[in-house]
């Protein structure tokens, strides 16, 4: 087993280092929606929504070796006649992978219009805008990384790409996205939207000389979410996501359950499982209390690297919440007479 897991750590630094097909994801991708489609900036009930989550991928092989912590916060901003409006959001995150220390890190600002296609907004439009600058780095004085070249000669040390110091890179990466609610009846809900990242395909070589060769290839995602109340206590949510990148595939599918336990509190718990096509089986867990959502999950990994895992895959932990604040209205006293 030990022989397998040596062989195991070389190939996921490989993996880590196949820079164009790198990208960012989460198993729970719904609890980072501005880093799925810039079209959910605004696009909830609420005065604001703030939240977080962070993934680590082979932690329980590779402690802190793929690592990617992520922040948002957006709000609708301005309503636009009686029904549109604009939401503006802003993200964060830093993703860490492989010994190498191959790092991505960006503040990615959104702007969405939301626009009501009804009178009463049962179906609802929307153009999402996202950009940012992005700073990317590796350590490329470490003994354990080895470059295309040294591959080949199978000479470690000898490129004579270790001579740039401090290789990074950095570039504006811009997204757009389309987004349709629709609330087709009482009880179901259903949102899709289409996006698409990295659309100005950026130059982000860290080695200087190769700066204008490599360009970022575009990331497409679709996306589909029924939210089905089946009656006053339980919610079911079947969501699908498809992404290509790269000429790379990936497919998720989910079906998430909220169950009220307290009504009078607004206490409900969360479960869920998923599968992504050919790599891994998810487990969800969590709750929602008031405007709160915590939520965990589990990849237990079902690919061709399930012997040297131990089906063991990545850990994510998110948490949300979405603020409410409303101003009072102004009651002006009435005088009433006596006598009436």
């Amino acid at each position: 087993m030990k022989l397998k897991l040596y062989l195991l750590f070389p190939s996921l630094l490989c993996v880590s280092l196949m820079l164009p097909a790198q990208d960012i994801h989460f198993t729970m991708y719904d609890m980072a929606p501005l880093s799925l489609n810039p079209a959910h900036t605004g696009a909830f009930e609420g005065t604001f929504r703030i939240g977080g989550i962070y993934r680590d991928q082979w932690a329980s092989i590779m402690p802190n070796q793929f690592v990617t912590p992520m922040f948002y916060l957006d709000a609708p901003v301005m309503m636009v006649g009686k029904r549109n409006w604009v939401g503006v959001g802003m993200m964060m995150y830093q993703d860490k992978a492989g010994v190498a220390r191959l790092r991505n890190g960006t503040v990615q600002f959104s702007g969405a219009f939301h626009l009501a296609l009804d009178r009463k907004s049962d179906y609802v439009l929307t153009l999402g805008l996202q950009g940012g600058m992005v700073q990317r780095d590796f350590d490329i004085t470490s003994p354990e990384v080895l470059l295309g070249d040294e591959l080949l000669a199978g000479t470690p040390g000898s490129s004579p790409d270790r001579t740039v110091q401090d290789p990074r890179a950095n570039y504006l990466d811009m997204a757009t996205g389309i987004m349709l609610r629709a609330r087709m009846t009482k009880e179901a809900t259903l949102t899709a939207g289409i996006a698409a990242h990295h659309i100005n395909k950026p130059k982000y070589s860290l080695l200087q000389q190769n700066s204008k060769a490599i360009t970022q290839p575009l990331r497409l995602n679709g996306h589909l979410r029924v939210d089905y109340q089946y009656n006053e206590l339980f919610t079911l949510s079947p969501t699908l996501l498809f992404q290509n990148m790269a000429g790379t595939n990936e497919i998720i599918l989910q079906g998430w359950g909220q169950y009220l336990i307290k009504k009078e509190e607004d206490l409900s718990l969360i479960g869920g499982l998923g599968y992504r096509l050919a790599d891994a089986a998810m487990v969800i867990v969590g709750a929602k209390y008031q405007d709160w959502k915590v939520a965990l999950s589990y990849d237990i990994n079902t690919s061709s690297l399930r012997e040297a895992t131990r089906y063991r895959g990545g850990f994510e932990i998110a948490l949300g919440y979405i603020g409410r604040i409303y101003k009072k209205p102004d009651v002006k006293p009435a005088i009433i007479c006596p006598r009436l």
